[in-house]
Formats: C-alpha cells, structure tokens, sequence
C-alpha cells in the first residue's frame, strides 16, 4: 500500500501444457495450485478450454471480493 492505496499483484500462474503433450509430468501426477484447477483437471480428465475459463473466474471472484470462492483446508 502507497499513500492509503492498494497495489494489485499477479502470481502464481501455476505451469500451462498442451493437453496432448506428455513431456511435461509422470503419469498420474498432479500440477497446478489446487484452488484454481478445474475439478475435471484434479480428476485427471481430458482438459478443454473449459479449465480456463474455470480458472479466471475463481481469479475474477477473488479479486472482486478479496476472498476465494470457496473455503477449506485441503
């Protein structure tokens, strides 16, 4: 904060690979910030442009609101 106003910031963009790439992961393994990945990433289903677009909007809301969308420890 400057002079009482507030500095915005991006981090974290988390590591982008082209669905049909394998080079970039074991099999079965997990990349991504977990608060920001589409639940059929986490599953390990086929990724289409709907995960980005899933992704911006938990970015969108919590920059709207200040808080993630969605609380827990895990």
């Amino acid at each position: 904060e400057r002079d009482g106003g507030m500095t915005p910031m991006l981090t974290d963009f988390g590591i982008a690979r082209l669905a049909d790439s394998p080079g970039l992961t074991r099999t079965h393994e997990f990349v991504g910030t977990p608060a920001y990945v589409a639940p059929e990433s986490a599953e390990g289903r086929p990724q289409t442009s709907a995960v980005d677009i899933y992704g911006a909007g938990i970015l969108l809301y919590e920059l709207v609101t200040g808080r993630p969308p969605f609380a827990g420890g895990t």
